[in-house]
């Protein structure tokens, strides 16, 4: 969930919004944000951190970034930034599942546990009918687990381009940082598994791109999204 500006869009679609934050801070931070919506059963915060151990676990909070907060110190500590240590505990998606039911869409953006994630769809009985995963040099592994979950269509959204495209059909403008529209609403081209590959290795894993992403990270950043 982090600061909540997606679930503030899943909410404006009228969408009922099951929102994991390890975060507790950021929590009480979205329960005041969203306190009509929860007092109205549309979003239901769940103050827990998607792990494959269902346990109390160390939460290490990034102190300038809180998008960088991981279960991974090295991934909250990345550049050499401060982080703060909670204790919070893990929850499996077949857990949520069970409680909550299937997802129509689910958004993955976990800092060093998105393939933790995935990889637990592996073997479902039900599977959301979109997904979407930040983008990371684990990338090519992502696609992979996806195509193995069931996934046969794919495609890329720039992240960084998003506060340039509003949804106009929800007279909705997406704040920097937002991931945007998904689904059938994704302004993108949808392509099978190879030769998604193909343009995923072709127009993200480029030396060019790389270079500009290691030269201005917020210049450019990538989601991939999945469907049936």
């Amino acid at each position: 969930m982090n600061n909540g500006d997606d679930t503030a869009y899943y909410l404006h679609c009228g969408y009922k919004v099951i929102a994991i934050e390890a975060n507790n801070e950021l929590c009480k931070a979205a329960s005041i944000r969203f306190q009509r919506q929860i007092e109205n059963n549309q979003l239901k915060i769940i103050n827990q951190a998607i792990s494959n151990e269902e346990k109390e676990l160390t939460f290490y909070v990034n102190t300038l970034n809180s998008h960088w907060s991981s279960l991974d110190i090295n991934w909250a500590s990345r550049n050499d930034s401060q982080f703060v240590e909670l204790k919070t505990r893990g929850v499996t998606l077949s857990s949520l599942f069970e409680k909550f039911g299937c997802p129509y869409f689910m958004k993955v953006d976990i800092e060093g546990a998105d393939l933790i994630a995935i990889q637990q769809l592996i073997g479902q009985k039900s599977i959301p009918e979109f997904l979407s995963i930040e983008d990371c040099r684990y990338g090519f592994e992502y696609i992979d687990t996806l195509r193995k979950i069931g996934y046969k269509k794919f495609a890329l959204s720039n992240q960084a381009l998003v506060p340039q495209s509003p949804d106009v059909k929800r007279n909705y403008e997406f704040p920097a940082g937002a991931s945007g529209m998904f689904g059938e609403d994704l302004k993108t081209v949808w392509l099978e598994h190879d030769d998604f590959v193909e343009q995923y290795g072709t127009l993200v894993r480029n030396r060019t791109t790389l270079q500009k992403i290691a030269d201005d990270p917020n210049s450019i950043w990538w989601d991939i999204h999945a469907r049936f």
